[in-house]
């Protein structure tokens, strides 16, 4: 869906109902600054989704408010992967049909 935004540098998805983000969800986004997914329901997330983003990079992720997360807000430098620990474990990968 986002694969064509190439220089995508603010992902805003707030308020949302977002479950579950697949590593392929957003397409590879390397120039992401602002990533905010606050008020969803987000109880899973695939470790490779870091990977295809730039959000260990961000300068600001704002991830309050959903199940799997254990801090809000957190900024560049941070190890984030530690605090996501819970939403990676949840992760299933999707069925292939």
């Amino acid at each position: 869906m986002f694969s064509t935004l190439v220089n995508l540098e603010l992902l805003y998805l707030s308020n949302n109902n977002l479950t579950i983000i697949h590593s392929d969800s957003f397409g590879i986004h390397k120039k992401l600054n602002d990533v905010l997914l606050d008020n969803n329901k987000i109880y899973a997330i695939d470790e490779k989704f870091f990977d295809n983003t730039a959000v260990e990079t961000a300068d600001m992720i704002d991830m309050g408010d959903n199940e799997c997360i254990e801090e809000t807000v957190y900024k560049k430098g941070q190890n984030i992967r530690k605090s996501f620990k819970k939403c990676f474990e949840n992760y299933k990968p999707r069925e292939e049909s």
